[in-house]
């Protein structure tokens, strides 16, 4: 999959913030407050990487499903 630059970059935000989330829990625990904060930077991250990211997943299955409309994954929206 080929994702633009800024959904790249919001990728690995995402991955340095789960890393300095992981890091934060080892040193403070789990409840502590840096913790916490840790945890909501790393899931406002991978917030911003959905949002970049969703419209190329629904073109990339639009475009899947239009060829094999018996997928799984395709019949999933079927009423």
């Amino acid at each position: 999959m080929a994702l633009s630059a800024a959904a790249e970059e919001a990728f690995h935000a995402a991955i340095e913030a789960a890393y300095a989330m992981e890091d934060a829990v080892k040193l403070w625990g789990r409840e502590d407050r840096r913790s916490l904060l840790a945890y909501e930077t790393y899931e406002a991250r991978m917030q911003k990487y959905y949002e970049l990211t969703h419209n190329y997943r629904e073109r990339f299955w639009s475009r899947i499903c239009s060829k094999e409309p018996w997928l799984p994954n395709c019949r999933l929206y079927d009423v």
